[in-house]
């Protein structure tokens, strides 16, 4: 079962694992990867607002530069550390929480569901790594919250389209 501690608050984060070519070397690096050539401003998908991409590389790179590749337990475990629907709408159908059951049923049952969730998270991520796209790339893991103007831009906007990947979010 997931817990938060400490503060909570209204904002959202998002993780992403991203299939790249290669571990980006640069900021520059990075912006060519992210965005095409003739790009020079990342929309803001809920406002009339636009971000320099160069901005947008720097805070991607920011998080990559000092990262190892990801294996394949790290990507199951981010997969599994919020909230993918279709494996949350599977979990909800086949083990739905027991809100009135006594309290020994109710952490069998979300052992079950952290059981299960995994199993589903395995599939999901295979299905992932099936697609020609990810052939022979790697793998690395990015976390943008909408704390900010251009963090909310950065997790709700499209920045990865140019990439294979996969949000799971937070909330």
């Amino acid at each position: 079962m997931k817990t938060r501690s400490g503060f909570v608050s209204n904002s959202s984060s998002s993780n992403f694992v991203i299939a790249m070519t290669h571990k980006p070397v640069s900021v520059i690096d990075t912006q060519g990867m992210l965005f095409n050539d003739n790009e020079t401003m990342f929309p803001d998908p809920y406002y009339d607002r636009a971000y320099p991409v160069a901005d947008i590389a720097e805070r991607v790179f920011a998080q990559l530069k000092d990262q190892d590749a990801l294996s394949y337990d790290d990507m199951i475990e981010c997969l599994c550390s919020g909230y993918i629907s279709t494996i949350y709408s599977t979990l909800e159908k086949e083990l739905p929480y027991l809100w009135d059951a006594p309290q020994e049923e109710c952490q069998a049952r979300y052992r079950e569901r952290d059981e299960r969730e995994r199993e589903l998270a395995k599939a999901y991520l295979e299905k992932f790594l099936a697609l020609p796209e990810t052939k022979d790339k790697v793998f690395f893991r990015a976390e943008f919250s909408d704390d900010s103007s251009m963090g909310c831009a950065m997790e709700h906007g499209d920045l990865f389209r140019l990439l294979p990947h996969i949000q799971v979010s937070n909330h």
